[in-house]
């Protein structure tokens, strides 16, 4: 393994949390679920639903940025399994 010579800079890259997904994917839906939380009321059926399907996208694509910004032009998990293949 080789290691550049000179100045190196490190950066510490993690991956999106589901709330920073929802932050980039669906702002709105974001803010509905923080609301409801604060208030104490459940979600709407349709809303859970929404969020589980957003969960569930977040599962299979994880969360790392350049995946996550791929699925949000593309919406294709196939190009995100790829991507994520090739890291």
């Amino acid at each position: 393994m080789s290691f550049p010579v000179g100045k190196v800079d490190y950066l510490d890259i993690y991956p999106l949390n589901f709330e920073e997904f929802l932050l980039n994917t669906n702002e709105k839906l974001l803010k509905t679920i923080k609301e409801a939380y604060v208030s104490f009321t459940p979600l709407s059926n349709e809303l859970h639903e929404l969020s589980l399907n957003y969960l569930f996208s977040y599962l299979a694509i994880g969360g790392l940025p350049e995946v996550v910004n791929t699925f949000i032009e593309k919406g294709s998990y196939v190009e995100c399994q790829n991507m994520l293949k090739n890291i």
